[in-house]
């Protein structure tokens, strides 16, 4: 038997079955949700480092807050690009899962007050994750009451598919000491888009972009993170 949790460590190999673009949008209404708490209350500055094609970032703009968007297909590389300590105040994003450690991690140094991640529930089992304190000052865990399907693409009433995946909203807040709260976000209203295998033979006009430009060369964004990251 293997010691590492396969989640926490997944065999090379499995990176070529990744999703064309391993872009998955966030539906709205998981943040609108979100901000019915009381977690960005403080905040004004937030960066996006991940944002795809700005539909997490735009729910924020129209709520007032100052947002910074940066995506890799858009040449922008969060976790090697020179960000001051400290700068905004708040990082937040839907990262590519298989980044998730990295992406947090790198949040922490960026982040003056708030570290705001969407994530697998079950990131929680890998020990690694407390062995490295990656879940320090881990201050609440907001856990979707029903298990939204990613691979929709956004829709602008904020409905969403159903599927198999346990995901939560992680926030990390500066200086937090003790365990994280547990709360959830409804979901239930917004579930009416079915089953995604169902959705899209009904949409056949639905194509998801599969091809990005980085440094003047066409690509997935699977390849970016094979060639940037070095995770092949």
């Amino acid at each position: 038997m293997k010691g590492k949790a396969y989640a926490n460590k997944r065999p090379k190999k499995l990176l070529s079955d990744l999703r064309a673009s391993d872009l998955y949008e966030t539906p709205k209404s998981i943040w609108w949700e979100f901000l019915k708490t009381d977690e960005m209350n403080d905040i004004k500055t937030i960066l996006e480092p991940s944002c795809g094609f700005m539909a997490t970032s735009k729910v924020f703009e129209e709520k007032g807050f100052d947002v910074t968007s940066r995506d890799l297909m858009y040449g922008n590389d969060f976790l090697n690009d020179e960000y001051e300590e400290n700068s905004y105040d708040c990082v937040l994003t839907n990262p590519p899962f298989s980044l998730f450690d990295k992406f947090v991690t790198r949040a922490k140094r960026i982040a003056a007050k708030k570290v705001v991640m969407i994530g697998k529930t079950n990131f929680l089992g890998a020990y690694s994750r407390y062995k490295n304190n990656l879940f320090n000052e881990c201050s609440a865990i907001y856990v979707l009451n029903r298990q939204v399907d990613y691979q929709f693409p956004v829709q602008d009433n904020g409905d969403v598919g159903v599927g198999c995946l346990v995901s939560c909203v992680y926030v990390w807040t500066k200086g937090y000491k003790g365990e994280p709260v547990v709360r959830f976000l409804n979901m239930q209203p917004y579930c009416k888009l079915g089953s995604y295998d169902k959705w899209i033979r009904n949409h056949p006009e639905y194509t998801k972009p599969d091809s990005f430009v980085y440094n003047g060369k066409t690509c997935t964004q699977q390849e970016l993170i094979k060639g940037v990251y070095n995770e092949d």
